[in-house]
């Protein structure tokens, strides 16, 4: 057991790095104290090799005899652990590190605890971010997670062969890079409305058969790993699809819905261009693509080359379009290449007047002033009741005190919602 002399001065204690902590072995755990005066503990290797885990809330440490609560899980805590059945994570644990639970390949169930409230962002001296948390974890079947967790970041299930449905909790806003990349066995899973999706999230998801709720998908690769690797590509059993805003980011370089050859049904919703990452194939990949539904009044931007020459296309695929806008979208290239192109007058299509609330993005109003939280940066129309714009505000920033009254709050292209001004 390694033991390094904490430095103590007049009035003063000086705060140690990790590497240079106290570490101290209770039931075959590894701990990590960084200091004497700190919150808690790390759990910093698993010493052990079968059976099941159980992390205590807190531990003895045998420098002072303190006790301190277990705060973070760190990085590779229990990674190859191939052996492990599981393991019962308390509330007290506040981060997980990298690959901390990588390969358990006996690893069948696990539940985070709500105390967890983030695993996306890498603050400076602590432990770093998520990624890769369950990746490799072969026979891992549920996982409940957080429901305060503002995000997944990259390969955190990836290669969970075994996982077949899980629930994002509404709090999540973000899944990253190749999130779930692998995971040929995940049929089901429930995403919260408008959350953000980075490329090769559901790459070669082989089983999935729906994906709904996509505000947008961007186009920023973390790891030259998921380069030119499709958010949906290689997804063969996917019927429908549905992505309600733009693409974010440079040109897209990877092919989304590429190898979906499955896919009957997909809503581009409020997409402002139908760039080359949406269908940049040829159709033969999609080849029982038999309905798009286009959300916009004024028809998106459409490169002609999607098909790579083949025509069939025009004459098969139905093209869905708002009520009354169909002559626009017959005389808009390459829109009147189509021969089926409908009109939806059932009433269901997203306007102004809706009052609709996403589950990622606030809209208040506080002291006759709205505000508008959890945007990511993205502007908000504000509009009177009778439909007439009046101003436009930021994520983050207050607009300037109205009259009281009903105002109508749109976020980009997702649907608008009402607030009420009070003062």
């Amino acid at each position: 057991m390694k033991k390094t002399i904490l430095l103590l001065t007049v009035g003063i204690l000086f705060s140690c790095p990790v590497k240079a902590s106290y570490e101290f072995v209770v039931d075959s755990m590894e701990y990590s104290l960084t200091h004497p005066t700190a919150e808690g503990v790390y759990a910093m290797q698993y010493l052990g090799e079968y059976g099941d885990v159980i992390i205590p809330d807190s531990v003895t440490c045998d420098l002072n005899g303190r006790k301190y609560a277990v705060i973070w899980i760190y990085d590779m805590c229990f990674e190859d652990k191939e052996h492990i059945t599981s393991i019962i994570i308390p509330n007290t644990v506040r981060k997980i590190g990298t690959v901390c639970f990588a390969n358990c390949k006996s690893l069948t169930h696990i539940d985070l605890p709500n105390s967890i409230t983030n695993l996306t962002t890498q603050e400076i001296g602590e432990p770093s971010t998520a990624a890769g948390a369950f990746e490799g974890c072969s026979n891992l079947v549920s996982v409940n997670l957080p429901n305060s967790i503002d995000g997944l970041p990259e390969k955190f299930f990836k290669n969970c062969i075994s996982l077949t449905s899980i629930v994002i909790p509404n709090s999540c806003r973000k899944l990253g890079c190749g999130c779930f990349s692998g995971c040929t066995s995940l049929r089901n899973i429930t995403l919260p409305q408008g959350i953000i999706l980075d490329p090769a999230c559901f790459y070669n998801c082989s089983s999935l058969v729906s994906i709904e709720n996509v505000g947008r998908i961007t186009e920023y690769y973390t790891s030259s790993e998921f380069y030119n690797q499709g958010c949906f590509q290689n997804c063969t059993s996917l019927v429908s699809a549905s992505i309600f805003c733009d693409y974010e980011g440079p040109w897209p370089s990877g092919l989304s819905f590429g190898g979906c050859i499955n896919l009957r049904k997909l809503d581009l919703g409020y997409m402002s261009s139908i760039a080359a990452a949406v269908l940049y194939v040829g159709y033969q990949q999609l080849a029982n693509l038999d309905t798009l539904i286009v959300k916009r009044e004024n028809p998106a931007e459409w490169p002609l080359f999607l098909w790579d020459g083949d025509e069939s296309v025009y004459q098969s695929l139905v093209i869905v379009v708002p009520c009354g806008r169909k002559s626009i979208y017959e005389k808009t290239q390459p829109w009147w290449w189509f021969q089926n192109i409908v009109e939806d007058c059932s009433g269901s299509s997203e306007g102004i007047e809706n009052d609709i609330t996403s589950n990622t993005i606030n809209v208040y109003s506080t002291e006759g002033r709205i505000l508008l939280d959890g945007a990511d940066g993205m502007e908000a129309s504000v509009y009177s009741i009778d439909g007439r714009q009046i101003l436009t505000i930021r994520d983050g920033q207050p607009s300037q005190t109205l009259p009281s009254g009903i105002y109508m709050v749109k976020v980009g292209c997702l649907p608008a919602r009402k607030v009420v001004v009070i003062q």
